[in-house]
């Protein structure tokens, strides 16, 4: 922030959530199986690890001021003013229902009651407990790096929470009618557009002929999503 003199927004960094830091610190296996076996110790480094999430959000938000970003999603730009924080709950695949209902769910309702709206991500195929993360107090988002809608969808995300998705733009006809089928609440960050080897170049060394395909693309994308 110093180095820039204060002109370029900084993310907050990667902030993995209460589970999958006390998962790193004591090992998944041994996490999961004390939740049954020694529900004393883990409900306290559980507790920990969440005060912990709390206390370092704030940290850099207050170092940060009107430069923080409260988020760290790649390509997502969901982040309103009134956005609270980001999760990382990677470990989303490993459970079942009642199991995040009964140790994932406290957690993430006391991030929320301090920071104000979360959004969850988790990587790989979650869909088994999509419904209950969608039914956590404050969790007003779900960003997903492998699953798709149609997948959110059909696992029981409602309209009113917003997904975020990567897509790649032979993909997206098909997810804009999906968007607009069910009338979903969606950011799509495409993954391949055709000036992406000059993103980090001048603009002015651009070739035309990629300058050209991106206007066309952008009018393209912009009739692909436009309401009916």
């Amino acid at each position: 922030m110093n180095e820039t003199d204060g002109r370029i927004p900084i993310h907050v960094a990667d902030m993995q959530g209460p589970m999958d830091v006390c998962g790193k610190l004591w090992g998944y296996d041994g996490m999961l199986a004390a939740a049954y076996e020694d529900p004393e110790a883990f409900e306290r480094i559980l507790g920990l690890a969440t005060q912990a999430f709390i206390l370092l959000w704030k940290a850099q938000k207050e170092l940060l001021g009107e430069l923080f970003v409260p988020t760290h999603l790649y390509g997502w730009s969901y982040a309103p003013k009134h956005m609270g924080a980001t999760v990382s709950v990677d470990s989303l695949v490993m459970i079942s229902p009642s199991f995040y209902k009964k140790y994932f769910r406290p957690s993430l309702e006391t991030i929320g009651r301090e920071l104000g709206p979360t959004a969850i991500h988790s990587c790989g195929d979650w869909s088994a407990v999509v419904a209950e993360v969608c039914q956590t107090e404050g969790v007003i988002g779900l960003n997903v790096s492998q699953m798709e809608l149609q997948q959110l969808v059909e696992a029981g995300m409602p309209q009113h929470i917003v997904a975020t998705e990567n897509v790649w733009s032979h993909q997206l006809a098909d997810q804009a009618d999906i968007i607009k089928r069910h009338r979903l609440r969606a950011e799509v960050n495409i993954i391949d557009p055709p000036t992406a080897p000059f993103y980090n170049q001048p603009k002015e060394n651009w070739p035309d002929e990629n300058i050209c395909q991106l206007r066309e693309n952008m009018l393209r994308y912009r009739e692909l999503f436009a309401a009916k």
